[in-house]
């Protein structure tokens, strides 16, 4: 079986907030939600 590579070489990095702030949007997550879901106080998730 042959093992796929991965060609994807960025010359950039993005801050995992900004991922994370697209993906409650596209879901339609606040953050009061999305923090209370993983256990955590709102006021922490965004300062």
């Amino acid at each position: 079986m042959a093992t796929a590579t991965n060609q994807f070489s960025p010359d950039y990095a993005v801050p995992p907030g900004w991922i994370l702030k697209e993906r409650l949007e596209a879901e339609a997550i606040s953050q009061a939600e999305f923090a209370s879901a993983s256990m955590r106080s709102f006021p922490n998730t965004d300062p």
